[in-house]
């Protein structure tokens, strides 16, 4: 277990007990007689409530650096799930009505209590995050990337649905997000080819006995591609450039034991032999 991890679960435990101790403190405590307990009675309450606050935002931050975490003890792992589900903690929801409340009278953001996740990453987590943000991303290399990747161009007026899964096959690709790229391929071929086939009436008809297609073939794009060349939707060519990306993505997506990585160059390739065989089929 790395220090991410044991930070998590450490901040999980030290919630729940600020969940309770706020509980405790808020039905326990005597009904303020005066202006003074009262104030000391606000003043604990919102000490509490907006360290639960903060806590739980440390550990929602802390758990998007990493992909999974293993929890044996209930009351953490109830507490994680509470977070993720945005369950209520009444500790924070009295430090939000009232952060709230408080903001109302306040012109000056800086001065303002953080009441969302935004707002939380804005005031605490400003500097850290520039500076991290920054060490993994360059700007020119993601418009770079996107201007290799260019856009479809076609003869036809392709299907507004289609653009939408081609422009984040573009954002994926340009912040290095390989899998989501190629992913992506597959599905947007599969798309347009059934967009095409369907057009032309293919599905009307289908067999009532399966194709004699072998189990490692088998699946609807593998299938498109069959037709959409034997209806002349696309050659012979793009048939071969269809199964290339259909095989490639199939390794990466596909579990198996060895984990296969996507190089940069290869995901390229991949995207514009899908745009390759799209422009040909919107071009007929």
């Amino acid at each position: 277990m790395d220090a991410i991890e044991k930070a998590i679960l450490s901040s999980a435990r030290k919630l729940e007990l600020l969940e309770r101790e706020y509980l405790k403190y808020s039905y326990e405590c005597k009904k303020p007689e005066n202006e003074e307990e009262l104030e000391n009675f606000l003043k604990n309450s919102i000490q509490l409530a907006q360290e639960a606050y903060t806590i739980k935002n440390e550990i929602k931050f802390e758990l998007s650096k990493i992909t999974d975490l293993a929890v044996y003890d209930p009351k953490v792992l109830r507490t994680i799930d509470k977070i993720r589900n945005n369950e209520k903690f009444y500790s924070i929801s009295f430090y939000e009505n009232i952060a709230e409340l408080l903001n109302k009278n306040i012109e000056n953001l800086n001065e303002q209590l953080s009441i969302s996740t935004r707002e939380f990453l804005l005031f605490e987590k400003n500097d850290e995050l520039f500076s991290d943000f920054h060490t993994w991303f360059d700007v020119y290399s993601y418009y770079s990337y996107k201007m290799e990747i260019g856009a479809i161009i076609s003869s036809a007026i392709v299907p507004k649905k289609i653009s939408p899964y081609f422009n984040e096959i573009r954002e994926a690709y340009a912040f290095g997000q390989l899998r989501a790229s190629l992913a992506l391929c597959r599905a947007l071929l599969e798309m347009v080819l059934y967009d095409k086939l369907d057009r032309i009436g293919a599905f009307k008809n289908k067999p009532k006995q399966p194709r004699d297609i072998s189990p490692e073939k088998e699946g609807n794009l593998y299938r498109y591609i069959i037709d959409a060349k034997a209806r002349k939707l696309i050659s012979s060519n793009d048939a071969t450039t269809a199964h290339k990306v259909r095989d490639f993505c199939n390794q990466i997506l596909h579990l198996k034991k060895n984990n296969i990585a996507p190089g940069s160059s290869e995901t390229y390739r991949i995207i514009v032999d899908t745009v390759s065989v799209i422009e040909s089929v919107y071009r007929n």
